[in-house]
């Protein structure tokens, strides 16, 4: 230390005082560690005691040389109850005083300077640090976020009649939407489709008699005759009609020549007459030629006859039936909607189903018979009376 004494023509060094509430940052002491490597080679220097913290830096003896203005990698150590908070910094060292080192902070970040002030009021106030209190500091929005601006602008009648309209447009789509959802979950929910569904009506089914050739005696595009016209001819070998007991005695009393000659020479011609005035459907295809034993030729319904559908669903939604409240019938090629009421029902052994003969409000076209047709059977809302 330098023993000459000052004169007033000699100027020693400026000295500064600075006092404790002219600081930017409080100091104050911690028990805390701080493991010092340099920033360019990571070459240890010194693990020493902090002599004082503040936001700004921290102090700490070191009796080597470490010149100013060097960066320092640092590692804050802050023992908290059984837990350890350590805290990585960069340091510059701006000042020494003997073996005494100030060091500013130069890469502290909001979440690491939140930790230091929280760890230097508790201190300073005397309460006790502990990990909650921390955890509270990080998780804590400590910034102050810029106010969102509102232009205080005043809109004119243009504007406001596009709000309106446009608000409307967008209520009557969601409500649109809404209503088509709800009729969706009520077609799901409380309808009755049936299997199948096909027009029909107490007609005459006119068949073969028996194996054979038949003739169609209708004109071409004819669609309804008369009482007592003939529809077909029909020939069969005589053979066919040799079927009881006194037949086959009368054949025995034959030679076989005889017999053979008889069989296979000999046809039986039947004509067919409609048994009404009827309006005349044709299964598919058009019968002609050879056919066989009860395949239907002919379908006869009467004129003053009206059709009705036949309807089938399985033995499991019988229970639905009586919950039943509308009816509504599409026919095919046809985008009317009838509506309909069940007037009689049949069970169908044969295929475990229940037929259900539905009537409806307004006759079906008469072309629309033996075709497919749509049924949706309405089984009203819950707790409907």
């Amino acid at each position: 230390m330098d023993n000459k004494s000052t004169t007033g023509s000699q100027e020693g060094p400026k000295i500064v005082h600075e006092a404790l509430d002219e600081r930017q940052h409080i100091r104050t002491k911690i028990p805390a560690k701080v493991t010092i490597t340099k920033e360019n080679n990571q070459e240890f220097i010194t693990e020493t005691d902090i002599e004082d913290v503040s936001l700004g830096g921290i102090s700490f003896n070191h009796y080597g040389e470490i010149p100013k203005g060097t960066l320092l990698h640092s590692l804050i150590s802050l023992p908290m109850n059984a837990l350890e908070i350590r805290i990585e910094v960069t340091l510059k060292v701006v000042s020494r005083t003997n073996q005494k080192y100030g060091c500013q902070f130069i890469d502290l970040d909001a979440g690491k300077c939140d930790i230091l002030r929280y760890l230097i009021v508790s201190y300073t106030s005397g309460e006790v640090v502990d990990i909650s209190g921390l955890f509270n500091i990080m998780q804590r929005e400590n910034y102050i976020k810029s106010r969102k601006t509102k232009d205080a602008t005043q809109r004119n009648i243009v504007e406001r009649l596009k709000a309106i309209i446009g608000t409307l447009l967008f209520t009557i789509v969601g409500l649109l939407a809404l209503s088509f959802v709800l009729y969706k979950s009520y077609l799901l929910f409380f309808t009755l489709t049936p299997t199948e569904a096909v027009v029909s009506a107490d007609t005459y089914t006119i068949s073969m008699p028996d194996n054979g050739y038949l003739n169609l005696l209708l004109k071409p595009n004819q669609t309804s005759v008369v009482e007592g016209e003939p529809l077909v001819s029909i020939s069969t070998q005589l053979a066919t009609y040799f079927t009881n007991l006194s037949d086959m005695q009368m054949l025995d009393k034959l030679t076989p020549e005889e017999t053979n000659e008889l069989l296979a020479r000999t046809t039986v011609k039947t004509v067919i007459n409609s048994p009404c005035n009827c309006e005349v459907f044709y299964p598919y295809p058009i019968p002609k030629g050879f056919s066989y034993k009860e395949s239907p030729l002919l379908y006869l319904v009467p004129k003053n006859e009206k059709l009705y559908v036949k309807a089938t669903i399985p033995y499991g939604k019988l229970n639905n039936l009586n919950k039943i409240s509308r009816i509504t019938i599409n026919a095919y090629n046809s985008r009317e909607t009838i509506e309909g009421k069940i007037f009689r029902t049949q069970i169908d052994n044969r295929t475990q189903s229940t037929i259900l003969f539905i009537e409806p409000n307004k006759p079906l076209p008469k072309e629309s018979y033996q075709q497919p047709v749509s049924v949706n059977l309405f089984l009203g809302l819950p707790f409907s009376f």
